[in-house]
Formats: structure tokens, C-alpha cells, sequence
């Protein structure tokens, strides 16, 4: 027995990472139920990800980076978010933004502007926003990404407000509950500037080896009415991944999951409806 049709937004993170990520981001589109892909740019392997993505027509937004890889303005590093070699640790990062001055909230949204502006070198049109480790929902950055994603046109932006119960890994337990508290206090902010989000979200706590196929399948059997966006991070593990974060081996894993056939069956059987953020979008707009 099916039930009413519920939207899901599937969000491959880091595409660009890596030759590795791209093939098993591409693969979860064709073979799963990935529907879109969030991508890095100014990395060696940004503009053949967007090429790929082209080929295959898989949606792709945009995964800005403020916590890892190279800087694209010199602004950044001027401020103290970067180095000449990259973006300082999270941890750095998110101390630096507890004291904001002008000279930083200047320099963020210049390079919030180059990451967009390179994006749309390479995809257009953009289907929607998101952050490296989240930090767009920092109260000194929510307002300067979303006036940002507004006037280059991009749709939608990524609101992760998972339950704080569920299955899966109680480690990001307060990693949770923290972005749900920074997603209820900049609430004002995103409806302000009228883009859209999603309902629901899930992906924290399952991630790599807590997605299993078995805990999709139960998280699809149990998806809310409305639009929920998973985030997920398939790949291929290569060396250049390792390279560039130590979260590798369990992408594996969460590429055989979205590609399982148990899980493909389950969409069908709930009645879901996979989607990007432009089709909703659009969908609504003719509405």
C-alpha cells in the first residue's frame, strides 16, 4: 500500500573533491537515487565534475568552502580565514567568526561572491546552495549567503534541521541539536529572503557506515509529508580524496546503499517523488 507522495531532494556533498568522488557521485545519479550534486569549485577536479554532470544531466548546486581547500580571494586570507596554502581548521574558522569585525563580514562576502561567480562558469542554472561542515548557518554568514544566493540567482539553500531522535550514529548527537538551534534562530533571515528549503533533512546521523541500506529503507518508510533533503557523500575512494579529508572509506559504503536495489524499491513502494530544488521550485512557481 503506497501513501501520499512525498518529495526527496538527494544531495551528493564534495562533488570536485576528487576523480574518485566524481565517478561515485555520477554513478549513485545514474544507478541510485541521487538527484543532485553540491559542488566545490576552484579545486583541479571542480570543472570536469561540472562537465560529467552535464553529460549525465545531473542538477548541481553549489558547496561552499570556507573550512577546507584553496581560497579563491586574497580577502580571505588577509582576514585570518586562509592561508596562502588554504582555508584554516573548522575550529579556527568558526573562533574567528565569533569576533566579527567590517574587514571580515567584508571579506566573507567577497568570497562567498567568487565561489558563486565560479559556479556559474561552470553550471548553469545553479540548483541550489550549501556549506562545507555547515557554516553558512553561522549568525555572522547566514545573512551574507543568503543576500548572496538571492542575487545570483540561485534557488534554494540547505536548512539541516534533522530530529534530534533517530537511528544512526548518537556521536553528532550535539551537532544536531546545535544546527537545529542555529536553523531556528535564522528562520527570520531565510524567509526574508524568500528562498526556498526543505521541510525535513536527514543525513548527520547517517553517514557513511550508519547508512546501511536497511536504515534508508526504514528512514523512507518513515519520511514526513512535505520535501526532505538527505545529504549523502558517495565516492570511489582514491588517494587524492585522502588527500583532502580523512572521511573516505565509508563513502564507499554510502554508494553501495544508494545504489541498492532494496532501497530503489522502497521509493517506488512509498510513492516518492525524487527531485532537485529547481524542479520544486519551478513547480511551485507555475503553481
Amino acid at each position: 500500500m503506497t501513501r501520499s507522495a512525498s518529495a526527496l531532494v538527494v544531495v551528493a556533498d564534495d562533488f570536485g573533491a576528487s576523480p574518485g568522488t566524481n565517478a561515485g557521485i555520477v554513478h549513485a545519479h545514474q544507478q541510485g537515487i541521487v538527484t543532485a550534486a553540491a559542488l566545490m569549485v576552484g579545486l583541479p577536479h571542480s570543472a570536469p565534475a561540472a562537465a560529467l554532470a552535464r553529460d549525465v544531466g545531473l542538477a548541481v548546486g553549489l558547496h561552499l568552502r570556507l573550512t577546507a581547500g584553496p581560497a579563491l580571494t586574497q580577502d580571505a586570507v588577509r582576514a585570518g580565514l586562509a592561508t596562502t596554502a588554504g582555508f584554516r581548521s573548522l575550529p579556527v574558522v568558526l573562533a574567528r567568526l565569533s569576533w566579527p569585525d567590517r574587514h571580515l563580514l567584508a571579506a566573507l562576502r567577497a568570497e562567498v561572491r567568487a565561489q558563486m561567480e565560479a559556479l556559474l562558469e561552470l553550471v548553469d542554472p545553479p540548483d541550489h546552495v550549501n556549506t562545507h561542515h555547515h557554516v553558512h548557518l553561522h549568525p555572522a554568514l547566514l545573512g551574507i549567503v543568503l543576500e548572496e544566493a538571492k542575487a545570483y540567482g540561485f534557488p534554494a539553500v540547505r536548512w539541516p534541521v534533522e530530529p534530534w531522535w533517530g537511528p544512526g550514529s548518537a556521536k553528532r548527537t550535539p551537532e544536531v541539536w546545535a544546527l537545529r538551534l542555529l536553523a531556528m534562530l535564522g528562520r527570520g533571515r531565510l524567509q526574508r529572503n524568500g528562498l526556498r528549503s526543505s521541510d525535513h533533512f536527514r543525513g548527520l546521523r547517517l553517514m557513511g557506515r550508519h547508512l546501511t541500506p536497511e536504515a534508508l529503507v526504514a528512514a523512507l518508510r518513515a519520511l514526513p509529508p512535505g520535501t526532505t533533503e538527505l545529504m549523502c557523500h558517495p565516492a570511489r575512494p582514491d588517494d587524492e580524496l585522502a588527500r583532502f579529508t580523512s572521511y573516505t572509506e565509508d563513502r564507499a559504503v554510502e554508494l553501495v546503499t544508494l545504489t541498492d536495489s532494496r532501497v530503489l524499491e522502497a521509493v517506488e513502494e512509498q510513492g516518492i517523488v525524487l527531485a532537485t530544488y529547481s524542479e520544486l521550485t519551478n513547480r511551485r512557481t507555475d503553481e
